[in-house]
C-alpha cells in the first residue's frame, strides 16, 4: 500500500479491483505546471477511511523489493558464484598439483629402488667374482702343490730306482770280483795287474779290491774267502817285488 498525503485527492475505481485508486476526472482535479494534481473531498476521504485497506491483498505475498535492490542482489550472487568458481578452480589446481607431486614422488621412489636393486646386484656379482677368483686361485695352488708333490715323489722314486740300480750294479760287480779272485790262477790275476807290475801298481790294485771285497762292506757271497785270497796274493807279490 502507498501512503497518501492528506492534500492528495483520490477516487475509487468502479472496476473489480476495489483497492486500486483512479484519479478523479471531475471536481478537484486540476493541472499545474504540466502535472496533474489530485484532490478529494472530506466526505470521500471519510468513506475511504471507513472502508479500510483493500481486501483482495495477499498477506503471504513476499515483500516488495525495489528494482535497484534486485539488481544489487543479482550482482552479489553473480560475484559470489564467480568467487566460488574461482575457489573451485584453485582447489582443482591444488589437487592437480598434489596429484603430480604424488606421481613424481612415486616415480622417484621407483628410480631409487631400481638404483638400489642394481647396486645390490652389482655388489653380489662382484662378491661372486671375487669368490670365484679366490676359489680358482686356491684350486690353482692346490693343483700346483699336487704337481709339485707328484714331481717330488717322482724324483724320489727315480732317485730310489737309480740307487737300487747302482746297488744292483755294485753287487753284480762285487760278485764278479769275488768270482774272478776265487778262480784266478796266479797272484797277478788276483790283483788284476800285469806281470812285472811295480810296487805302486800292486798297492793301488790291492787297495781298490780290498774296499770292494772287505767282508764288512761287501754283501757278495764268499766275499770273506775272496778277501783272504787277495791278502795272500798281495803279500806274495810284495815280497817278490822287493
Amino acid at each position: 500500500l502507498v501512503a497518501m498525503a492528506p492534500s492528495h485527492a483520490w477516487t475509487r475505481d468502479g472496476g473489480s479491483s476495489r483497492g486500486l485508486m483512479a484519479p478523479s476526472r471531475g471536481r478537484g482535479a486540476s493541472r499545474g505546471r504540466g502535472k496533474r494534481v489530485w484532490s478529494r473531498t472530506e466526505a470521500e476521504e471519510r468513506e475511504c477511511d471507513a472502508q479500510g485497506p483493500p481486501g483482495d491483498l495477499d498477506p503471504d505475498a513476499p515483500a516488495f523489493v525495489p528494482k535497484r535492490a534486485r539488481i544489487s542482489t543479482q550482482e552479489r550472487l553473480a560475484r559470489e558464484l564467480q568467487r566460488k568458481q574461482e575457489e573451485a578452480e584453485r582447489l582443482k589446481g591444488e589437487l592437480e598439483a598434489k596429484r603430480r607431486a604424488v606421481e613424481e614422488e612415486k616415480e622417484r621412489r621407483i628410480k631409487i629402488n631400481a638404483a638400489r636393486a642394481e647396486a645390490k646386484k652389482a655388489m653380489l656379482e662382484e662378491e661372486k667374482r671375487k669368490r670365484a677368483q679366490k676359489l680358482a686361485a686356491g684350486f690353482a695352488s692346490a693343483v700346483k702343490s699336487a704337481e709339485e708333490f707328484h714331481a717330488t715323489r717322482k724324483a724320489q722314486e727315480q732317485a730310489m730306482e737309480e740307487e737300487e740300480r747302482l746297488d744292483r750294479e755294485a753287487r753284480m760287480h762285487e760278485e764278479e770280483s769275488v768270482s774272478r779272485v776265487l778262480v784266478a790262477g796266479t797272484d797277478y790275476e788276483v790283483l788284476d795287474v800285469k806281470v812285472g807290475a811295480t810296487q805302486e801298481e800292486i798297492r793301488a790294485a790291492y787297495r781298490k779290491l780290498a774296499r770292494e771285497l772287505h767282508p764288512d762292506k761287501s754283501t757278495a757271497r764268499r766275499a770273506k774267502d775272496a778277501f783272504q785270497r787277495l791278502i795272500k796274493a798281495y803279500q806274495s807279490l810284495s815280497s817278490a817285488v822287493r
